[in-house]
């Protein structure tokens, strides 16, 4: 199958000769008829490609164009060539709009690093019927050459082309597109969701709520100062100096958050606040900044940070600000959560909060650590 004279002047010319018009400059091409198909080498191969706009890029054009070379064997045209030569040749599959954002369910899989937070049954039916139709249409335009005649000496469009080519040629050619895809629907899915109200963990405070002794003394004064006790030696544990302001703070915690309490001080949480983005508070793997995709942990610090103690089953609580930066250690088993999916636990839910209120005064800092 050949180009046309005119074709492969037009072609040319669109490309230029390095001084007008095209966006790469000029490179002599072999033409698809010119080489021995399936059994063209390397430089064959490469003499249909644009130069590089990269090694990697390169790379990875020349490998996609062999593999359509051996797939359309004789259907091997001017149209793949034309992908490979495109700056968005590698297909993108899955379309996600600007409204689309992650369920609630799938917002705190993301912060545990889950891999299954795309993975429901509702997603792979959408992903899968998605991934298929867009995987045919760019499949079709894979399939022939641009300016091909019939007998009758109408333009052969990529629809006729496509179908004069086998069913299982037709397979190879959708299974092409979907291992060269470049769509990311859960990046895209992260970054469209809007900032949440997440509680951070403090850490030991699940110890320190079960194993300080007297925190619920029969004497008030007594469950006072141990409770007291526990939170100063708490927040002091996460790098919060213990200022008046803070000691002040702490007291009103008490106070107002678990102050008379006769319940088990293992019904309470001790959470830290912060209306951020999921990113900055995620232990995903999808993050760009994770080290080696290997396991580990994240250290994430509040500055100035909203703290939360708050009751299992009533939702009885208080928030107060402390002097500082506070920092929390996320795990897979200790990851931080939405608070408005936390049924009693939710802040919102029990207070009815502004929760851009509880924006961080400073950005979130974090650093990724090696896993416990």
């Amino acid at each position: 199958m050949t180009m046309s004279a005119d074709a492969i002047a037009r072609r040319e010319s669109s490309r230029g000769n390095g001084t007008t018009g095209g966006e790469f400059g000029y490179q002599p091409h072999s033409l698809p008829g010119e080489i021995a198909v399936p059994g063209a080498d390397r430089a064959e191969i490469e003499a249909l490609l644009e130069p590089s706009r990269g090694k990697y890029d390169f790379e990875d054009r020349v490998e996609a164009l062999t593999q359509l070379r051996d797939i359309l064997g004789d259907s091997f045209g001017s149209r793949a060539i034309d992908r490979m030569n495109a700056a968005g040749w590698r297909p993108d599959l899955v379309y996600i709009s600007s409204d689309d954002q992650l369920r609630p369910s799938q917002m705190d899989e993301y912060l545990a690093d889950s891999s299954e937070f795309v993975n429901g049954d509702d997603d792979i039916s959408w992903l899968g019927d998605s991934t298929y139709d867009r995987a045919e249409e760019v499949a079709m335009n894979l399939v022939g050459d641009e300016d091909e005649v019939d007998e009758y000496g109408d333009e052969t469009d990529n629809e006729t082309a496509w179908n004069e080519i086998s069913s299982s040629t037709q397979d190879d050619l959708r299974m092409w597109a979907t291992d060269w895809d470049e769509s990311d629907p859960a990046a895209d899915l992260v970054r469209n969701t809007h900032t949440q109200l997440v509680q951070l963990p403090v850490s030991g405070a699940e110890d320190a709520l079960h194993d300080s002794p007297d925190l619920n003394h029969a004497d008030p004064e007594v469950a006072f100062k141990a409770r007291e006790r526990m939170l100063q030696k708490l927040f002091m544990g996460a790098g919060i100096a213990m200022t008046e302001t803070n000691q002040q703070r702490i007291r009103e915690l008490i106070t107002e958050g678990m102050g008379g309490t006769s319940e088990p001080f293992s019904e309470y949480q001790i959470k830290v606040l912060a209306y951020t983005d999921l990113g900055s508070a995620t232990l995903s793997g999808i993050r760009t900044d994770r080290p080696n995709n290997v396991d580990v942990d994240r250290r994430v610090t509040s500055t100035n940070p909203r703290v939360l103690v708050i009751q299992r089953g009533s939702g009885y609580g208080h928030d107060v600000q402390l002097e500082g930066r506070l920092t929390s250690h996320l795990t897979p088993d200790s990851p931080a959560v939405v608070d408005d999916n936390q049924g009693y636990w939710s802040w919102n839910e029990v207070a009815g909060l502004y929760e851009p209120a509880y924006a961080p005064e400073a950005p979130l800092e974090s650093e990724w650590i090696a896993a416990a």
